[in-house]
This record gives structure tokens, sequence and C-alpha cells, in this order.
């Protein structure tokens, strides 16, 4: 487990933030502490920034000596993170997509590479017990590339042309072959800086350790960059881009769990993974503690081994903002490390995530999705680069995955939205779901009856229009009234085809979109009606096996784990506190719940049975996460 508080050298208050950090520890909060050094170059010529902060981390280390507590280097920037200090520098800084410069040093320029070679020796020499690169230094995540006059003059080289920085812009926006060719030369500039950094750590103490920090799109390079910089003998740990800055909105919670698992899905088991809780500016008027142990406990699940925290204040000594942080993570953090070391196999619908990473440049992560509609309410769901027998796909999925792919993917059962659906017409892929599929141009959709249930209203515009083939059966039609109480209905289309595949296989298309933006428009989806025809689809797909019968906003995850206990992992991400938590299905059926306390043990639970739903008497506030084992 890595657990790593960043802490600022405000050397006034050090014997205060020293007995913060040795409580922190002895709490089990944190298993380290990195001083952050912001080493981005001010001044002509540059101020040796290194060496102050050097004198400042001595202060520490020797108040730390001897106190078990790991005390090591953050070098929280050399290229900048791109706003300008009061001083600028005269060094080669990155060109960016829109050809302009920003306050970041390109990696190229040999005069940044002595100061940053220096910098780097004159703090091995303080001997920390460790250095953490942190994520300045990334090409794309807000910077698209780089195109000064160095990458331009390598870019030529290596083609034998002789492009002006202009043209290569214009160049990469409009050949995707000269974009691979400049991406990887960015990979090589990444990949030379990390032996920069790591040659000036070995030439002081090849036995330090260096860990590196990623921003989202330029996850294909950590790997490569994480492994030079950890050393021939240390452990390539990467900390993940999936902080939830500013984020006040609880119903982002799917999506950001998409996020989250998306880069993880990006790595193979030679590196270790850890999260970003980060609170910026580190206090509660930016993120509630209660936002930062679900951060902490949801990338844990998702296979994150621990996290880079920031519960202290950097730009000012004010502790008072970090006790509800230490508070939470404290009471949780046997809680935590009970999660960290649950190995869960997860069970109901998959998400497919791409068998590759796909943000190369010019892409960018998925976004949008049936998670966006699972996980509020209750279904079990989970991610997967890995084919599964249960997957749910909306068109921004669709677009990492070749024609043969899917047709191995369909070999399980499929379940489509409508955006899906069109996709796959365009990509004359209909017979996987056994019906034509086009954009809306029929009248206006007053509402949707599935078999024998009520009606859904519709107040969605987004809505393929399904033409049945084969054998595909409908199990729901789209209709049209004059008025609400006219008598007449007419069927226009309809609202969801079940078609089955020669190997038993089924594919059920659902008319409309789902993982839209939330707004007026999602309650064509957002239902108690849509969830029950949800409910009997997953059903048939034995997709199923516990989930959350009612309507309040939970996020529900379902896993087998290595002694074959079943878990179910609820997360409340409503604002209302619920009084007892009601679970249905297989799993639930004679069932002896026990549910995970704060001490990481299993401990019996008040419960009612009643068939296959089971109903645990335990409150479950905004934000809770409570793990049940059956």
């Amino acid at each position: 487990m890595h657990k790593i508080n960043i802490t600022p050298l405000t050397v006034e208050y050090a014997e205060a933030i020293v007995e913060d950090l040795i409580n922190l520890h002895r709490s089990g909060v944190i298993d380290s502490a990195a001083f952050s050094f912001t080493l981005v170059p001010e001044g002509i010529p540059a101020i040796d920034k290194a060496a102050e902060c050097v004198r400042r981390f001595k202060i520490f280390q020797k108040l730390l000596k001897g106190k078990g507590v790991p005390t090591g280097i953050l070098i929280q920037a050399t290229w900048g993170h791109g706003w300008t200090p009061d001083t600028p520098t005269d060094f080669q800084r990155i060109r960016n997509f829109n050809g302009n410069y920003q306050y970041t040093m390109c990696p190229e320029g040999e005069p940044f590479r002595n100061y940053v070679t220096n910098a780097i020796q004159t703090c091995a020499k303080a001997e920390p017990d460790f250095f953490m690169l942190d994520d300045d230094t990334r090409f794309i995540t807000g910077r698209s590339a780089c195109f000064c006059p160095l990458h331009t003059e390598i870019f030529n080289k290596k083609t034998g042309r002789n492009l002006t920085s202009d043209q290569l812009i214009e160049a990469v926006k409009n050949n995707k072959d000269d974009a691979i060719i400049q991406d990887k030369l960015l990979q090589e500039s990444m990949i030379k800086y990390a032996h920069l950094i790591r040659d000036a750590i070995d030439s002081v103490n090849p036995d330090i350790p260096c860990s590196f920090c990623l921003c989202a799109q330029d996850v294909r390079h950590a790997p490569a960059v994480a492994k030079i910089l950890a050393g021939p003998k240390g452990e390539a740990v990467i900390r993940i881009n999936n902080a939830r800055y500013l984020q006040d909105s609880l119903r982002n919670i799917p999506g950001w769990l998409c996020y989250t698992a998306t880069q993880v899905a990006a790595f193979d088991d030679d590196v270790t993974l850890i999260g970003e809780p980060d609170t910026f500016p580190q206090n509660r008027y930016s993120t509630a503690a209660a936002t930062l142990n679900m951060h902490l406990i949801m990338s844990a699940l998702e296979g994150c081994k621990g996290g880079k925290f920031w519960i202290t204040r950097m730009a000012s000594f004010e502790p008072a903002s970090g006790k509800a942080y230490r508070d939470i993570l404290a009471k949780n953090a046997k809680f935590l490390d009970a999660v960290l070391a649950m190995k869960p196999t997860w069970q109901g619908i998959s998400i497919p995530l791409p068998h590759k990473p796909v943000f190369n440049y010019p892409y960018t992560p998925p976004s949008g999705g049936w998670h966006e509609t699972l996980g509020r309410m209750g279904l079990p769901f989970f991610f997967s680069k890995n084919n599964q027998k249960n997957t749910a796909f909306a068109q921004p999925q669709l677009n990492f995955f070749s024609d043969e792919q899917l047709d191995e993917i369909f070999k399980g059962n499929v379940l489509v939205d409508g955006s899906a659906a069109i996709e796959l017409a365009n990509r004359k892929l209909t017979r996987l779901i056994g019906c034509e599929a086009q954009k809306w141009n029929l009248e206006h959709v007053t509402f949707e009856q599935p078999d024998n249930d009520q009606i859904i209203p519709s107040t969605s515009p987004d809505i393929a229009r399904l033409v049945p083939k084969g054998n595909a059966k409908v199990i729901s039609n789209l209709y049209h009234q004059a008025y609400r109480y006219d008598h007449n209905k007419t069927i226009l289309a309809p609202g969801a085809i079940k078609t089955t595949h020669e190997n038993g296989a089924k594919a059920v298309t659902i008319a409309n979109f789902h993982g839209k933006p939330d707004g007026l428009n999602s309650f064509s989806i957002f239902n108690e009606t849509r969830k029950r025809q949800l409910v009997n689809i997953l059903n048939d797909f034995q997709a199923l096996p516990i989930y959350y019968p009612d309507d309040a906003e939970i996020l529900l995850k379902a896993a087998i784990l290595q002694n074959n206990e079943k878990i179910a992992v609820i997360l409340n991400i409503g604002l209302d506190t619920l009084e007892q938590i009601e679970l249905k299905g297989p799993w639930a059926k004679n069932a002896s719940p026990q549910i995970l306390d704060l001490d990481g043990a299993w401990t019996n639970v008040d419960s009612t049975q009643d068939g296959d739903q089971i109903t645990i008497r335990k409150n479950i506030a905004p934000l809770d996460i409570v793990i049940v084992k059956f």
C-alpha cells in the first residue's frame, strides 16, 4: 500500500506539522510523507530553488528522524503546471496545439535539462527516503503536444521534411500518420526526460526509489516512464489522474468511476497504481471529507493501492481546514485497509473498456454510457477490458472496438442503447442486434409501454428508430397521442427489441439513448417502470445476482471474493439518508448478511428476510459506503 501525505515546507510551523505527520502515521491514515518541492524555473539566470527547498527539508527531516515516518520529496514542478510565476525564466517553452507558448518548459531544451540535473542532484544529496515526480511532466493533457522549434526540428530530422512549427501543427491536425509520428516523438522525449531524472538520482544514490504521477491522456507514456524512474530494483508506482476537483454533484460519480477504471485498464500487472484524492485547495469549501473518503475506497475497489493525499493546506498554515479529513480517514483507516486487501471478481453487467489504451492523441477518454443509468439505479455493473458474459454498449464505447472484436463480444449477452444501435447500423453490423436503426424521423413520442407494464412518458428527443429483422421480438413500443387523454394511440416504432443468436446469446436494444447529461430529458430513463424493464432484461441475462429494488440513488457493485464469498458494495449517491438497505436477488435468498465494520472485520447485522429480498437495518447517509457479505 502507498498512502503518501503531501506536506508543505512551512518551516515556521515545523514542529506542529511534524507532530501531525506522526499522528497521521500512527492512526494508519498515511504510511509516508512527501515534502513538496516546486522547482519550476524562475528568474534569469534561473534561481537555485532546490537549495532553499533542501535547507527547509532538512529541518523536517531532523525532526522526523527515528519517528518511523518515511520522509521523501515530491518533485512538484519542473516543467511547470502552466501558471506564469512572478519572475519568468527564458528557457524554451512548450508550444501547444493552438500555437500558443505556455509557461511549461520543453524537456528538449539543454539549459533546462542542465537546470533539472543540478536540482535533482541537490535534492538527492539530502538523502530523502523516496522521490515522486509530479504530473506537470506531460505533453498531452491540457497541452495537446509540443510544437516548439526544438520538437519541430526533431520531427523534420525523423521524416526528412522541412516543416515550420505552424506547418507541423497543421500536418498533425489533418494527417493521422503525422499525428502518430509526432506522438511517438513525444513519448521518446518523455523517456529521455525520465532517464535524466533517474540518472541525476543515481549519480548520488541509486537506491532512492522514484514514483510517477500521470495525467489521463498521457496514460500510454506512463509505464515506460515509471519503470525508468523506479530504477532497476524499485517498484514502478504510478498515481493515476482521478481527482474530483470542485465536483459537488454526487450524480457524476458513476462517470468519474468510469474515468478511473479506464485509466486502470490501461496498465498491466507489472505496475502499482494509486489514486489521486486531491482536495485542492485543501479545505472543505472545495472537497467534503465524505467525498475524500469515498474517493479512496472506490478507487481501491477499482484496483488502486492507496493514494497521494492532499489533506494539508499548502498555501498557508491553516490546520483546522484538515481536521475533518483527518477524522474521517482515521475512522475509516482499517476499513480502507480491508478493501485494499480484497481481490474482487465483479459480477453483473460489464461496461466494456478498450483492450489497449486509447487515450492516443487526439482521442479522449470515453464518456457517457450505461454506467450513468445503472450506477444510479442500484443495478450491478462493472468495467472490464476483457470480454464478459454480459455487456452493455452505448455509442461512446463502440468507437474503441473493431468489427471482429464486436463479433466476439456479441457471442455473449449484450444490452444496447439507441445511440449504439445507430452506430452499429452505420457500420453495417445490424446482424448483431436483429434490427435496423436510424435517427428518429417520425412523429413525437408521447410514451413508451413495455409488454404488460405501465406506460413511460417520453421526455427525450434522443431516440433511435428501430426496425426489427428476422426473428427479433418487440418487447416494448413507442406511441403517439394527439394529447394526453386522447383514447386513440398510434404505435410508431419499437421501444425495445430482443433477438437471440444461434448460440443462445441474447441482444436487447432499447431505443432511448443512455448516459446522456442529466436533465429533464433523462426522465424517460429514470423512473420505476424503466427500472423494472432493466431488471427483467438483466434477469433474463442472468446478470442480476443482487440489486437495490427501491428508487433511492444507489451505486451498487457485486463481486465474488477469492474465498468464494459474495459481497455487495452499496454507495449512496443521493441526498437522502436511508434508514435501512433493501437488497433483492439470488444472493439475498436465505442469506445471513454481515457488514464490513470500521475495524475491517465482518460483523453480523440485524436483517429480515422475505423470499429473495432482504432488509438490512442500517442507516446509510449520502456518500456512505456499506459492504455486505452474503
